[in-house]
């Protein structure tokens, strides 16, 4: 969101293989609020990236790991995590190979 003031931000580190589905963007800069929340401005942004994320029940995908300032959701309030102006939100998803 380009209308959004220094501070007031939170950003959204996407990795190397999610890339494609948002703009080839490394870093998106959304509102503040709940990982949810902030998961759902995302794919209103870059709606290729929403499948890949959550699955149809809601939860993450299989391989798909959320961390906030570096710590995992999952130790936390999960998809109800506040992430606060000025914090990032790190996606990271497992590659099977």
């Amino acid at each position: 969101m380009t209308d959004l003031q220094p501070g007031t931000q939170i950003t959204v580190m996407i990795p190397e293989p999610l890339r494609r589905y948002a703009g080839g963007r490394a870093e998106v800069y959304l509102r503040p609020g709940t990982v949810a929340e902030i998961l759902y401005q995302l794919v209103e942004q870059h709606h290729d990236i929403g499948s890949h994320l959550i699955d149809e029940n809601g939860r993450l995908q299989h391989g798909v790991t959320i961390a906030v300032d570096g710590r995992d959701i999952r130790f936390a309030s999960q998809l109800q995590t506040p992430v606060p102006a000025g914090k990032s939100m790190q996606i990271v998803v497992t590659l099977l190979v």
